[in-house]
């Protein structure tokens, strides 16, 4: 759950450049692996159409319980303080 709450934070600090912030994630935190921008980019437009934090991918395979409303609260409580 932190790496989105990170994702949606670095995404922000770098003006909505998913390009930029997936190289600045990399450099953050090199042991956790993202592909390129695009998956940063498609995460932040996914919340910011459904208002969900979590991809809908994950609740299927972690199951309902993943989404609760204190996981979705912490992480816009995260992003509004950026």
């Amino acid at each position: 759950m932190s790496e989105y709450c990170d994702m949606l934070i670095i995404y922000d600090e770098c003006d909505q450049n998913s390009s930029i912030a997936a190289k600045e994630y990399a450099a953050r935190f090199p042991a956790k692996e993202i592909s390129d921008g695009q998956r940063i980019f498609a995460f932040n437009k996914s919340v910011r159409e459904t208002e969900y934090t979590m991809p809908m991918k994950d609740l299927v395979c972690r199951g309902s319980h993943a989404r609760t409303e204190e996981n979705e609260e912490a992480i816009l409580l995260a992003k509004q303080s950026y």
